[in-house]
């Protein structure tokens, strides 16, 4: 999982500063901590580059690699540039 996000943010470094500034507005726009919406409706803890879970899922088999809440955790715990919410 390290290996392939620093591989994209070494070889993408251009997209990886707009995804960083886009994750930053986000975060901006976010009503409380936890990454809901002003009518708490819907709740973001996360964003991940969409070329990073592609990258994911071409090394990866379904049955191999789960993305589950406990992957998302870990990601939301590695990789604070990531984060939307500023709690999981």
């Amino acid at each position: 999982m390290d290996l392939i996000i620093k591989h994209w943010i070494e070889t993408n470094p251009r997209r990886y500063n707009s995804f960083v500034t886009y994750v930053e507005d986000t975060r901006d726009s976010r009503a409380n901590v936890y990454g809901s919406n002003k009518k708490k409706t819907m709740r973001l803890t996360l964003d991940i580059p969409e070329d990073v879970i592609k990258r994911f899922r071409k090394i990866y088999k379904a049955d191999e690699f789960n993305f589950d809440k406990d992957f998302y955790k870990k990601l939301w715990e590695r990789y604070p540039t990531f984060r939307v919410s500023e709690r999981f």
